[in-house]
């Protein structure tokens, strides 16, 4: 069994959604920091995740995290960039290049709870040599988010997340 925790994103807490990650017992960063970290490692990544982060900003400031913005997929959801941000970064089209996933759970048009993802290059991600082991984490964390909330050791507000410090995903 794997232990997590839910941790705020420092920087990303906005006017109209507050954003979240979880940091898994063992590793060395929480999981966003991971998919930031790994995306400005690769030049092709570095501009389309820059642009993610622009994308996750707006919502952020001036949208709120409405359903629209996220791919629902299973327990959890998917953030990648809308076609307008897309249209003016000059990367080579490639077949299977279907952009950048980031997995997350969108609790609400306020709470958005960040985790990790990569180059989407299948059509379904379960399928993806690069999300696949993502989405399922998401999927897994997503379920151990539901359960916390159940037995009372999440409780949110309208815009935050009200996180008991002995509060552990197990998952």
């Amino acid at each position: 069994m794997n232990y997590a925790r839910i941790i705020e994103i420092k920087g990303l807490q906005l006017a109209k959604v507050n954003y979240y990650t979880v940091w898994i017992d063992g590793n060395d960063n929480p999981e966003f920091r991971d998919f930031a970290e790994r995306m400005n490692l690769n030049p092709k990544n570095k501009i389309e995740f820059q642009e993610l982060i622009v994308f996750i900003k707006q919502v952020g400031n001036q949208y709120g995290a409405l359903q629209r913005y996220f791919h629902h997929e299973a327990a959890a959801d998917a953030l990648s960039l809308p076609y307008p941000y897309l249209e003016h970064i000059d990367i080579e089209p490639e077949n299977n290049n279907f952009g950048l996933r980031l997995y997350c759970l969108r609790f609400s048009e306020s709470i958005v709870i960040l985790f990790n993802g990569d180059r989407k290059t299948a059509f379904k991600a379960q399928d993806c040599p690069h999300c696949a082991k993502y989405f399922k984490l998401a999927q897994r964390l997503s379920k151990a988010i539901n359960s916390v909330i159940r037995d009372g050791s999440l409780i949110y507000t309208d815009h935050f997340l009200l996180i008991d410090e002995d509060c552990e995903l197990e998952f």
